[in-house]
């Protein structure tokens, strides 16, 4: 299951909001049993966590993490390379979005789907290389 926000910071932030008001009865256990999945699966080195519709916990509550600081020509380069592709991707997702009013729910057609699909294991394949590097 993946949820894809659409709209302005403020209407995102709005919207977790209300999402997190509906849940906060229990936050604090989904928040617990959340850790204790992230726990098992990285004592398993596994990137899979089943059943996560369950978890409703904020994305990135402090906001997104800052940029690297020191940065050379050539690394600021690469990093604007893939933020671009990145954007590119979601851009191109979010146009072919159709929204119907009245839903809560958002289409997207499969040639897209697959792209952000594909967007994200290419991204949790890069965070795995930064997290373990290749041998030399």
């Amino acid at each position: 299951r993946s949820v894809l926000l659409v709209g302005s910071h403020s209407d995102i932030d709005r919207r977790i909001a209300e999402i997190a008001g509906k849940d906060s009865g229990n936050g604090a256990e989904r928040a617990k049993a959340m850790q204790r999945r992230l726990e098992r699966a990285a004592d398993h080195h596994s990137d899979v966590i089943e059943d996560l519709g369950e978890a409703r916990l904020p994305l990135l509550p402090g906001g997104p993490p800052p940029l690297p600081e020191h940065l050379s020509p050539a690394q600021s380069a690469e990093l604007s390379e893939l933020l671009d592709y990145v954007q590119a991707v979601l851009r191109e997702t979010a146009d072919g979005a159709v929204m119907r009013p009245g839903h809560e729910k958002v289409e997207i057609d499969f040639a897209p789907w697959q792209g952000l699909l594909d967007l994200q294991a290419r991204l949790a394949e890069l965070l795995r290389q930064i997290a373990e590097p290749p041998p030399d």
